[in-house]
């Protein structure tokens, strides 16, 4: 069979198209070669993809080379690839100069052009001579032995092999972990989500083995492996590759890998791993079979091996390598600041995934836009510009095609788990608890199978140590882009009901349950602030949201979502509704903490709703008593604080009781009371560590605000020793980070100055400055006066 060879010109040039293949005319009627060019695409052909597959199966490619092809973006892409594919071995460029085009910047410079002597055709006295000596030349060359390798088997075989992009990045240590994994086992196989990379780590793979015979085929369909394993019969030169059986023709391919060693075998795209079964051969230890599919289940087939998206840096990189703003070899130390930061904010928008930052890539060196207008118009229209893969780009899909494709088969698939889909396309993408859903516990075996056709397509992963899932923000995007207005609005009003089911008020006792589904509560809140969910449960999930942040400090994030609350409160229900109540006073709570003067008028309006339920009147009253301490009237703080605690003993509650003799005790402490202060300070101690347990957030206050009463009385060893027991306390349940633990750090740390202990009270002083700063702010009260005492301690 003569060698096929691929010609790529400008249009600009045809008549001079015209004349080189009058030239190549004889060889062509001497079965010396097969020329291809586009007049051949057919009415109804996708002219992009032909192109790709013709260039794709054609070992010679003929470039006649003009300043039109140099401007030409389709020609640019053709060269691109036909290059990877030289570079590679897998083909061979003939560059015919026409005038005085350039050659380095189109990466020519180092191929021997014709005519002979480079001498473009242009200066030559007739074209018909140029052409015709090219052609001589061309003829020498495949009749000589230099031709030969072309043939080889030792070349990839397969019309799919695809060309190695010069853009890759971040791949080298997946590369070393595959070629490790064949060499132990033989097989393996590559699987992740959709446009992750998996086919060009497999490509880079191939560049520098050692391989003997390299076989490529496209395992999308049984049409498309038949077809590559026929293609495979031929380049081995099997004496059945002329039987017109197809089965035949496979079957002889199988047997020859069956008999020779040192091969390997690459079904690139195998998601339906059934059709792959009767293609493969019965040798395990003959040679080395790779399988790139998107399934997270292989079973026999290979262990996986999962090809993750790439770390920010090099999903940067890959962008500005693809809209050629820096070198294809360039490092992040050669990117200018502006470029760096655009381009991982890029980076962080596409989920760092290789498919959609080649695309993006491509739309900015076509566009001529620089990343931080990219990013910008992404976040404006990112529908759009998923959609469009960009007219030099002819190895891959877009991103929206690519990924759609997948979520229609699910829908035909299975329709519960095209909803999964859609319901965690609304959620954070990482860690969503599927406990959310009910059939994950009413009905495991169901919901195993939903799981199982979303992983068949990575477009969902289960952790199942931690009984979450996860999805990509694309698979997110192109979720939400195949959803109409009214469709997303329903979708949108389920899964708030759904995330409000899981949603409890925070307490010290359900910390744990209420972190692992508070990202899940801020994804759905721009949902609830745009208007498209506007009742009882989107205003639950805000609260308890906004009630949990405060709770761990974060008074910034916790402002605007229990004000939300608030305004949705008042909204829903009458104007004397309890929950409107309970808005009030936490957003008291929360300014007791950062502004005690503003949370007064919040308590006061909660105080007034209160006349029917005398439980919340005593936490109100309890809680301006508070503000009482804050604003140095302790007279006014006891009088409420014994108003409330009479309230709560008629209603016999201890524990609530318990509080309130808390805050009597520290209110008796600063009237210089210290009898009555430990008394009522011991005694809620006592009620707390028995109902509670003695590392009780609550136990802990309780035992602080002790220890500041005994360090008032004089005795600042032992108050020392009772800071550090809570400090120990506070770490333990609370975290290293939090501010309650700021404040037993500087209690201590000002105990050890006073014992003449300043070394050992910087370091914890400087602690609780830096925790501070974060929660705070450098000019709240607190942090300046931890500042101010720090300067203090003598070196």
């Amino acid at each position: 069979m003569p060698p096929a060879a691929f010609l790529s010109y400008a249009h600009a040039d045809q008549h001079l198209k015209t004349a080189f293949l009058d030239a190549l005319q004889p060889l062509i009627a001497r079965g010396l070669v097969t020329v291809w060019h586009d007049p051949q695409i057919q009415p109804g052909d996708e002219w992009p993809a032909e192109i790709r597959d013709q260039l794709d199966r054609s070992p010679l490619v003929f470039v006649l080379l003009s300043e039109n092809y140099a401007a030409s973006p389709h020609c640019r892409a053709e060269l691109e690839r036909a290059l990877a594919h030289h570079r590679a071995g897998a083909a061979r460029i003939f560059p015919i100069l026409l005038d005085n085009v350039r050659t380095a910047p189109l990466q020519l410079d180092l191929i021997q052009a014709l005519p002979p002597g480079g001498k473009p055709v242009a200066a030559w006295s007739a074209p018909a001579e140029a052409f015709a000596a090219a052609a001589a030349a061309i003829q020498g060359w495949i009749t000589s032995a230099e031709g030969s390798p072309i043939a080889s088997p030792t070349a990839p075989l397969g019309t799919a092999f695809p060309s190695l992009s010069p853009y890759l990045t971040g791949r080298d240590a997946l590369v070393s972990q595959l070629k490790s994994k064949l060499d132990q086992t033989r097989r393996a196989a590559l699987t992740g989500l959709p446009g992750v990379g998996k086919t060009q780590v497999a490509r880079a793979l191939v560049d520098g083995s050692t391989y003997s015979t390299i076989l490529w085929a496209n395992a999308s369909s049984r049409e498309s492996l038949t077809r590559d394993f026929i293609a495979f019969a031929s380049g081995l030169r099997l004496p059945q590759a002329l039987n017109p059986n197809a089965a035949a023709q496979a079957a002889a391919v199988r047997e020859w890998l069956d008999g020779h060693h040192g091969w390997l075998l690459i079904l690139d795209n195998a998601d339906e791993l059934d059709i792959v079964r009767d293609f493969l051969p019965r040798s395990t230890t003959a040679g080395h079979i790779l399988l790139t599919t998107r399934a997270q289940a292989t079973g026999d087939f290979g262990e996986a091996i999962e090809v993750n998206t790439l770390s920010e840096q090099d999903a940067a990189l890959l962008l500005l390598r693809r809209a050629k703003r820096i070198e294809a070899r360039a490092t992040w130390d050669d990117v200018t600041p502006r470029d760096r930061m655009a381009s991982l904010g890029i980076a962080r928008e596409l989920g760092c995934l290789p498919l959609a930052l080649d695309q993006a890539g491509a739309f900015l060196n076509e566009s001529q836009r620089s990343p931080a207008e990219f990013l910008n118009l992404y976040r404006a229209q990112g529908k759009k510009l998923r959609e469009r893969r960009g007219r030099t780009a002819l190895d891959h899909e877009s991103v929206h095609v690519t990924f759609s494709l997948a979520i229609e088969r699910v829908r035909k698939e299975r329709r519960e788990a095209a909803t999964l889909l859609i319901a965690c396309s609304f959620l954070a993408p990482d860690a969503i608890p599927e406990e959310m859903f009910p059939p994950s516990e009413t009905d495991p075996l169901a919901w195993t199978d939903v799981l199982d056709v979303l992983g068949r397509y990575s477009l969902l992963r289960r952790d199942p140590d931690r009984r979450t899932l996860h999805i990509h923000r694309i698979t997110q995007a192109v979720v939400q882009d195949t959803l109409t207005a009214e469709e997303k609005a329903a979708h949108a009003k389920q899964i708030v009901n759904t995330v409000a089911a899981k949603s409890k008020r925070p307490s010290f006792e359900t910390w744990p349950q209420s972190e692992r589904l508070l990202a899940q509560q801020l994804a759905v809140v721009p949902l609830i602030e745009q208007g498209m969910v506007a009742d009882a449960n989107a205003a639950w999930i805000v609260s308890t949201a906004g009630n949990y942040l405060a709770e761990r400090s974060d008074f910034k994030g916790a402002e605007p979502l229990l004000q939300l609350a608030l305004k949705l409160h008042q909204q829903i229900y009458e104007p004397n509704h309890n929950a409107i109540r309970q808005s009030l006073n936490d957003l008291g709570v929360l300014y007791n903490e950062t502004d005690p003067k503003r949370a007064l008028p919040f308590y006061e309006g909660a105080l007034r709703l209160t006349k029917d339920d005398p439980a919340a009147q005593a936490v109100v009253l309890h809680n301006i008593a508070r503000i009482h301490l804050h604003t140095r009237a302790p007279l006014d703080a006891l009088k409420r604080l014994r108003e409330s605690l009479k309230i709560l003993r008629d209603l016999k509650r201890p524990l609530d009781a318990a509080q309130v003799l808390h805050s009597i005790g520290e209110t008796e402490s600063d009237l210089e009371h210290p009898v009555n202060a430990r008394w009522n300070l011991l005694r809620a101690l006592a009620i707390r560590c028995r109902a509670l347990g003695e590392y009780h957030r609550d136990t802990l206050n309780t035992l602080n605000s002790y220890a500041i009463h005994v360090a008032k009385s004089g005795d600042r060893a032992r108050a020392a020793t009772l800071y550090e027991r809570v400090l120990d306390g506070r770490r333990k349940a609370l975290g290293e980070d939090h501010l309650e633990v700021a404040n037993s750090l500087t209690s201590l740390g000002v105990s050890y100055c006073e014992l003449n202990r300043n070394s050992e009270a910087e370091p914890l002083l400087r602690r609780a400055l830096q925790i501070l700063n974060t929660r705070y702010g450098p000019d709240h009260r607190i942090t300046k006066a931890v500042a101010a005492y720090l300067a203090r301690i003598p070196h």
